[in-house]
C-alpha cells in the first residue's frame, strides 16, 4: 500500500514494544475475562450492580480482544495491514465498545447514586428487569454510534 509511509524500528525495539503492549493486552483481557467468570459462576454475585459490573467487564474484554490488539500491531509496525473492511469494523468496534464502557460506567455510577439515596427503595428501583434494560439500551445506543458511523461515512463529513 503506497498510501502508508512505514517507518521501520529497530528489532531490539520492536521486541519491547511488542513485549510491554502485548502484557497490557493480555492483563486487559484476563482480568475482564476473570470478574465476567467470577460473577457468572458465583451464585451469590447475581445482583443488579454485578450484572453492570459483568457488562462493563464483558466490553473491557472485547476492547483488548478486537482493538488493543490490531492497534498495537499498527503502532509497532506504523501500517494497518488487515484491508478496508477489517479497518472499518475496527474502528466501529473501537468506537461502540468505548462509548459501552463509558455507558456502562455511567450506569454504575446511576446504581450506586440510587443504592445511596434511596436505600429503602433501591430494590424496588433497581431490579434485575430494570438493570438489563438498562443494560441492553448502553449496547444498542453504542452500537449504533460505532457502526453507524463509520459505515454511513459520517465521520468523513466535512474532512475534504
Amino acid at each position: 500500500n503506497i498510501s502508508c509511509v512505514k517507518t521501520v524500528y529497530p528489532l531490539h525495539f520492536r521486541v519491547i514494544l511488542y513485549m510491554v503492549l502485548g502484557v497490557m493486552v493480555i492483563v486487559t483481557v484476563c482480568g475482564n475475562l476473570l470478574v465476567t467468570v467470577s460473577i457468572i459462576y458465583f451464585k451469590q454475585l447475581h445482583t443488579p450492580t454485578n450484572y453492570l459490573l459483568v457488562s462493563l467487564a464483558v466490553s473491557d474484554f472485547l476492547l483488548g480482544l478486537m482493538v488493543m490488539l490490531p492497534d498495537m500491531i499498527q503502532s509497532v509496525e506504523t501500517c494497518w495491514y488487515f484491508g478496508d473492511i477489517l479497518c472499518k469494523v475496527h474502528l466501529s468496534s473501537d468506537v461502540m465498545l468505548c462509548t459501552t464502557s463509558i455507558m456502562n460506567l455511567s450506569l454504575i455510577s446511576i446504581d450506586r447514586y440510587n443504592a445511596m439515596i434511596h436505600p429503602l427503595l433501591y430494590r424496588r428501583k433497581m431490579s434485575g428487569h430494570v438493570v438489563l434494560l438498562m443494560i441492553s439500551f448502553s449496547w444498542s445506543v453504542s452500537g449504533v454510534v460505532g457502526f453507524g458511523q463509520i459505515f454511513l461515512r459520517l465521520n468523513l463529513i466535512g474532512i475534504e
